[in-house]
C-alpha cells in the first residue's frame, strides 16, 4: 500500500530541489546586479529602491531558501516512515497468513 510514496515522494523532492536552485540564482542575480545598479541609478529613488532591496526582499528570499532547503529532509523522513510501515504491513500479513495456514 505504502509502497508508492517513496517513488511519489522523490518526484516531488526533486521539484522541490529544482525550485530552490531557481530561488538561490534568483538570490545570485539580484544580489549581483546591485552594486552595478547603485553605481548607475542615483538620488532618493534610487535609495529607496535599494533600501527596499536590502531590508526587504533579500531578507525574504533568504527565508523562502532556508524554508524550502529544509524540505527534503523532512522528505526524506516521510519516505523512511512510509517504506518501514510498509515493511511492518508485509511483516504482520506474512504472520496473518501463516496462521490461518497453520488453522486449515
Amino acid at each position: 500500500m505504502f509502497s508508492l510514496i517513496p517513488g511519489i515522494a522523490q518526484q516531488a523532492l526533486g521539484q522541490i530541489t529544482k525550485q530552490l536552485n531557481s530561488v538561490q540564482e534568483v538570490q545570485r542575480s539580484v544580489t549581483g546586479f546591485m552594486p552595478g545598479l547603485q553605481e548607475a541609478w542615483v538620488g532618493e529613488d534610487a535609495n529607496a529602491f535599494l533600501g527596499e532591496m536590502k531590508s526587504r526582499f533579500i531578507p525574504e528570499v533568504g527565508r523562502l531558501i532556508a524554508a524550502i532547503g529544509g524540505m527534503p529532509s523532512s522528505f526524506e523522513q516521510g519516505i523512511n516512515l512510509a517504506t518501514e510501515t510498509d515493511s511492518k504491513n508485509v511483516s504482520v500479513a506474512e504472520e496473518v497468513g501463516k496462521a490461518f495456514d497453520d488453522i486449515f
